[in-house]
């Protein structure tokens, strides 16, 4: 049976994946670089959703570490966002 966890973490992963190409597409088409910066958190995302897929399926690390890990990941994704709506 498939537990709910991992329905979750990979949704967000595919998710991710999606919002990902979205990003690469468009940075192709403007090549600005507020979009590049965009590109790198999505990025920073889909890395993290594989993270949890592979600690997941394969236990490679504890739940600390993954959760810091995971904090880590969130903690530049969100600077890189916020760094794409700054005017330069």
């Amino acid at each position: 049976m498939i537990g709910i966890e991992n329905l979750l973490f990979s949704a967000y992963t595919a998710l991710s994946f999606v919002l990902l190409l979205v990003a690469i597409l468009a940075y192709r088409r403007s090549r600005s670089s507020k979009v590049l910066i965009l590109t790198g958190a999505f990025l920073l995302f889909f890395v993290k959703g594989a993270l949890l897929t592979l600690v997941l399926f394969l236990d490679l690390m504890g739940m600390l570490e993954l959760l810091l890990a995971g904090t880590a990941i969130d903690t530049i994704a969100l600077m890189l966002l916020y760094a794409s709506t700054l005017r330069v």
